[in-house]
């Protein structure tokens, strides 16, 4: 049942709506109608048709729609996309889907669009299936093995744009524009843009201000908008325009609007959040490596069939990072590889539909011969969302893959930089009266650290997420790099010459200590602190409660999530490294054993009454 809650406010300055605006036989609303007592949300969709007037009657009155349907009786605009979506899947695709699940808006959550159980569905049944016939016209994964472009360029175009993920996304520019001008033709994929979001909340569209509250968190590292940006330019852009016999611009609309930035963003963050690593041809009848079928960064996992109703293994980790985003150049030797490999990254409709929730997966993607099956993973109740996997990504990934975060999320993990290490050592050991390295020393260790395979950044775990996975107090190469970076002139060239690491075991106060001063430092880089934090967001959501929230407001908040939790995880592991170091002082470790001095006193004969005594005492206390 739909209802409609209406509020009309007098205004003087609403303008009239543009006539583009009213289509069909029904006049549709302006999709950014604005209050100016503000309750309408600035940009607020309202995808509702209104009954049989004219733009001249919004003159005097500016409009505020309220939408909400039962789940069970949606017929909007966005709802028969979606029923249309479903059935050229079956008819034009081959894809099986079961009728114990539908699509539906979760408006209520703010998750958007995803599917939702219609009837109980139990642990292991196949919820969808899409078949894998290679690559076809009528493929349901859309790739560029499955795309007709990559066989209308030449073998000098191809080349052009065999770096990196070019290649898809110029497929899924040219596929969209095809779509628009044949929306008819069932072995196009207009039904399957039709569906797919127009506007994201990823870190590549926040401005300048909103990225600042993202200050010292390393994602900001991450983002890679300006790499992007360079290859469009230098080579998406300059091929488009080469070939305006491939790339026309449909009727009505603006080459910018088909093929500029902002669309090639769009495209981006399309692949960035929904692909799947998935070979689109079958493997001549063999099981696919389990190693190879991973996602791709959406980090939508697939596991091996074999695996008993839908269980599966941890998700693998995933094998390459496209964004910095879709721009970093890789290596020459490494080229071939990356080719390879997005050949085999696909978007996979219906697939990528579901959402996903740190520790709410229940069900997953597998894959077969000869088609990819979505099988629940545990009992699933009517009415209940359907959630795959992401793999458990921090949020500070989950904000830049997807645009939202968890809250709270036990997967959040905070990084330090080899380079931070480098320089808390370095101030540490000059602030002794007999430095044991100089600065020149601590390079040369660090190169050789990096020689031997030590990482430059370091991963550090919630408490939660260390202790159950029986993780140390610190990663093991972090331990290790401090012991180098600590470690006597002497001690040094014999690591050295061995080519063999110290051992990541943390049992030496001087390692604790100097990996406390790192911790310090870390903190340092976040402007505010956790209790700042804290109060700003108790203020922000009483706020958002109060009123309609906009991006910006909804921005700062999920910023401070994020910000919020790498501290909290420093705070927590400097509090465990302060307890560790004084186990030690007072002559204890960990399992509270007394550690006797090295040099045994006798009172006998090397001292008198008074200092035995004296001793004795100074060894129980310490």
């Amino acid at each position: 049942m739909r209802k409609t809650v209406l509020s009309l406010v007098w205004t003087d300055t609403f303008k009239t709506a543009p006539v583009s605006a009213w289509v069909g036989s029904e006049n549709l609303l302006p999709r950014a109608s604005r209050c100016r007592s503000g309750i309408s949300r600035e940009g607020q969709k309202a995808d509702m048709f209104w009954p049989k007037r004219g733009p001249e009657f919004l003159k005097k009155f500016s409009v505020r729609m309220d939408i909400s349907m039962d789940s069970n009786n949606s017929t909007g605009p966005a709802d028969r996309r979606y029923e249309k979506f479903l059935e050229w899947l079956r008819k034009a695709r081959g894809v099986e889907l079961e009728e114990t699940i539908s699509a539906h808006e979760f408006r209520e959550t703010g998750e958007g669009w995803g599917l939702i159980a219609e009837t109980e569905i139990r642990k292991g049944t196949t919820l969808f299936s899409i078949p894998r016939p290679g690559p076809s016209a009528n493929s349901p994964l859309l790739s560029v093995q499955t795309s007709r472009l990559m066989a209308v360029l030449s073998a000098q175009e191809r080349a052009r744009i065999s770096r990196n993920w070019l290649p898809l996304l110029l497929v899924l520019l040219w596929e969209r524009v095809q779509a628009i001008l044949n929306p008819l033709d069932p072995l196009r994929w207009a039904p399957y843009f039709d569906t797919l979001p127009e506007e994201f909340d990823t870190l590549m569209f926040w401005n300048q201000d909103e990225l600042a509250e993202l200050t010292g968190s390393t994602i900001l590292d991450k983002i890679g908008k300006e790499e992007v940006e360079k290859d469009y330019e230098t080579v998406i852009k300059p091929m488009i325009e080469s070939r305006a016999d491939l790339f026309p611009v449909p009727e009505g609309t603006s080459w910018e609007e088909n093929y500029g930035i902002a669309m090639y963003h769009r495209m981006g963050s399309l692949v960035l959040s929904r692909s799947f690593h998935v070979e689109a041809s079958p493997s001549n009848g063999e099981d696919p490596d389990e190693g190879h079928d991973v996602s791709m960064e959406s980090a939508h996992s697939l596991v091996p069939e074999s695996v008993d109703n839908g269980h599966s293994t941890e998700p693998i980790q995933e094998t390459l990072d496209h964004h910095s985003e879709l721009g970093i150049e890789g290596e020459d030797e490494d080229e071939d590889e990356e080719r390879e490999a997005v050949e085999d990254i696909a978007m996979v409709p219906l697939a990528d539909l579901l959402n996903a929730k740190t520790g709410s997966e229940n069900a997953r993607l597998f894959y077969e011969t000869d088609c990819l099956k979505m099988k629940a993973t545990r009992n699933i109740k009517k009415g209940e969302q359907i959630y795959n996997t992401y793999g458990d990504p921090p949020n500070s990934d989950l904000l830049r893959r997807y645009g939202h975060v968890d809250d709270p999320n036990r997967f959040d993990v905070v990084e330090i930089s080899i380079k931070t290490c480098v320089d808390v050592a370095q101030s540490h050991l000059s602030s002794q009266s007999a430095p044991m390295v100089s600065s020149e020393g601590l390079q040369h260790r660090l190169d050789w650290a990096l020689e031997m395979g030590i990482d430059d950044v370091f991963e550090v775990a919630t408490e939660v997420e260390r202790k159950k996975n029986g993780s140390p107090l610190l990663p093991e190469e972090l331990t290790c790099l401090l012991k180098i970076l600590l470690l006597s002139g002497e001690e040094f060239e014999d690591h050295k010459s061995k080519e063999k690491l110290p051992k990541p075991k943390l049992n030496n106060p001087d390692v604790i200590t100097l990996a406390q001063k790192v911790i310090d430092r870390r903190m340092k880089d976040y402007p505010t602190s956790i209790d700042e934090d804290e109060r700003l967001l108790e203020g922000l959501r009483s706020t958002s409660r109060h009123s309609r929230a906009g991006d910006s407001l909804n921005r700062r908040i999920k910023a401070i999530i994020v910000r919020k939790s790498e501290k909290q995880i420093l705070a927590q592991l400097r509090d465990s490294l302060v307890q560790k170091l004084g186990s030690y002082q007072q002559g204890q470790d960990q399992n509270g054993v007394h550690h006797l001095q090295k040099r045994k006193i006798n009172c006998d004969t090397d001292l008198d009454l008074n200092q035995c005594q004296a001793a004795i005492k100074s060894r129980k206390t310490h």
